[in-house]
């Protein structure tokens, strides 16, 4: 919340402040917009924040009491303070499928990655002469890293996952 010496506006909400509509605010829904410039150009954000006027590329459509509708990015909302406003954003719909769509593209490149590096003739047999000592799971014997590390991917989590892949690019790398 941005702080201010006039005393008219003390106590305002920043959104109110920016004369974009009256306080309590909601967010209502959200959009993706994007544009191309030409063909094989990049995509780029196409909308933009109506409080800081950063390009965005997730609008998210806030409504205040007059019933004005304006959007803004996340990170203003955030920025803002007002509790009501962020667990109105935070459980939109939209918001919360958008971020699952985000998790489950992150946990598939980490499994295509991990299936390429894993699959590669040389590292299983680097991984292969590696052991592992003193894994609980198999008393008195000795278990190569490779088997070791293909049990824990089994048994993992997305976050897991990103771990293991880390450790195994560690493994590989030395």
């Amino acid at each position: 919340m941005t702080k201010t010496d006039n005393l008219n506006e003390v106590g305002l909400h920043v959104f109110e402040r920016a004369g974009l509509g009256k306080a309590p605010f909601h967010c209502i829904g959200m959009e993706e917009k994007t544009f191309q410039a030409c063909q094989g150009a990049p995509i780029q954000p196409g909308g933009s924040c109506k409080y800081c006027g950063q390009g965005i590329r997730y609008v998210y459509i806030v409504r205040g009491r007059d019933g004005r509708c304006f959007g803004v990015g996340s990170d203003c909302v955030a920025k803002t303070g007002d509790a009501g406003l962020i667990r109105s954003y935070k459980t939109l719909p939209a918001v919360r499928a958008a971020n699952r769509a985000k998790a489950k593209a992150k946990d598939d490149r980490v499994i295509a990655e991990w299936q390429t590096l894993i699959n590669l003739p040389e590292n299983i047999a680097k991984l292969s002469a590696l052991f592992v000592p003193g894994r609980p799971w198999v008393p008195g014997e000795q278990v190569s890293l490779l088997d070791d590390m293909n049990r824990i991917w089994r048994m993992c989590g997305a976050a897991g996952r990103a771990r293991n892949l880390k450790a195994l690019k560690k493994y590989l790398a030395l």
